[in-house]
């Protein structure tokens, strides 16, 4: 089973393809899209695995497996990096991280600022609702 990352957005973000020959984080036009965001449009994020699972989440912090975690510092400093500019005409943005299948089951919430995806101990928490900041 895959961890999910979306993203929302009020602005439209330009859609970057995953590639399988250059896996990076990647955007496009999800399948599902999740009920609960409050911004107009709503975005797959790919990191370098093809999914969500490449992203920090709560075990990486807790049980760390060294053997992955340089992958998944650069992909949450590509998710930055996309974030930041995505930031410079927007005022916030939505993410939002489940494992397939409930995309629809909120259980938490929060905010933080851009910055905070760059610290270690950073991670997506299942089914919690991210609003991120300049």
């Amino acid at each position: 089973m895959c961890f999910m990352l979306y993203l929302g957005s009020d602005k439209h973000i330009p859609l970057i393809l995953w590639s399988e020959k250059n896996p990076n984080v990647a955007f496009n036009n999800p399948v599902t899209k999740p009920k609960h965001f409050s911004k107009k449009n709503v975005y797959y994020v790919n990191s370098t695995e093809c999914c969500g699972c490449g992203f920090r989440q709560k075990n990486d912090v807790l049980h760390p497996d060294f053997t992955e975690i340089e992958e998944k510092n650069k992909n949450q400093r590509q998710l930055y990096e996309h974030l930041s500019s995505f930031l410079s005409d927007e005022n916030d943005i939505e993410l939002f991280g489940c494992w397939a299948g409930s995309e629809n089951d909120v259980t938490e919430k929060r905010e933080i600022n851009v910055s905070e995806l760059l610290k270690e101990d950073f991670y997506f928490a299942e089914n919690e609702l991210v609003k991120v900041r300049k």
